[in-house]
């Protein structure tokens, strides 16, 4: 019964915290996930996760590569995750959503950013390729297919379920492989994906750090130093969306204030109050208060 905590460990560059740190998770994930507690581990950067590591040199060697797949799971972003896994999956887009202009504009605005990936040019024009997919042409798609899922499935388990077993819906866990995250008991991701929303289709989207799927998780912050500028850039880039007119605030209490009274008999003593006014005791009158 271990009280939750942080621990800040610093052993020197070259001592193996890493290569521990992944031992101690695939000897001990199925114990310590045995009643649905995670692991998570997380870097500054997704290119910086061991997660090949993970695989090779524990699961694949000690012929659990199944185990792997199974409860292993890398969280990207949305607009990574579609990179990677649309041209696998296109193909298998059944009619409904293929005829989407929603899919129309995802397939070639992927096509677009790829393109210009690989040509390794045009910088300027790649990024704005890439704001427009993660704002615009995602986001528009991801929700049809959650609502298509809403209309047809009534909750988190028989969507799941769906997703799972019928031939016209696997493609969405292959696109979206955060559709399992409930299932899943190790994770990896950088620290700016464990502060966004996760979003998982199948119900509403979380932030780990306030969802029950952390609750009491082990969560290894590796390259805590660097971690900590991600943590603090999230913050202000959350603060910066968030705008406050001050003025209309002020207004808004002041005219609430002054054109409201307080009921009568909040100006009135009660029973108890005013039987002990009665045998002398000096309360201050409520008038006074009020003003």
């Amino acid at each position: 019964n271990a009280q939750n905590g942080l621990l800040l460990f610093d052993p020197p560059t070259g001592s193996g915290k890493t290569y521990n740190v992944l031992r101690w998770i695939f000897e001990n994930y199925k114990t310590h996930c045995r009643e649905g507690r995670k692991i998570f581990f997380i870097t500054n950067l997704k290119k910086n996760l061991p997660l090949d590591d993970l695989r090779n040199d524990h699961f694949a060697k000690n012929n659990k590569v199944d185990d792997f797949i199974k409860h292993v799971l890398f969280l990207d972003s949305n607009m990574g995750f579609v990179l990677k896994n649309f041209d696998e999956v296109k193909d298998s887009i059944p009619e409904y959503f293929g005829k989407l202009q929603a899919f129309r504009s995802l397939r070639n605005q992927v096509r677009l950013v790829n393109n210009l990936k690989s040509s390794n040019k045009f910088k300027d024009i790649l990024t704005a390729a890439e704001n427009e997919l993660r704002n615009k042409y995602e986001p528009e798609f991801r929700r049809r297919i959650e609502l298509y899922l809403k209309e047809n499935y009534p909750n988190k388990k028989t969507r799941l379920k769906a997703i799972k077993t019928e031939p016209n819906l696997k493609w969405i866990g292959k696109l979206y492989p955060s559709v399992f995250s409930s299932e899943r008991k190790i994770f990896f991701l950088s620290i700016s994906k464990f502060y966004a929303q996760n979003s998982t289709l199948v119900e509403p989207s979380y932030h780990f750090i306030n969802h029950d799927i952390t609750k009491d998780a082990i969560i290894f912050i590796d390259e805590i130093d660097a971690t900590k500028d991600s943590i603090l850039s999230n913050i202000i880039d959350k603060g910066k969306r968030q705008s406050i007119d001050y003025i209309h605030l002020f207004n808004e209490i002041y005219w609430a204030l002054s054109n409201n009274t307080l009921p009568v008999d909040f100006l009135e003593h009660s029973k108890n109050r005013q039987q002990q006014i009665d045998k002398g005791y000096n309360y201050k009158d409520l008038k006074d208060i009020e003003n």
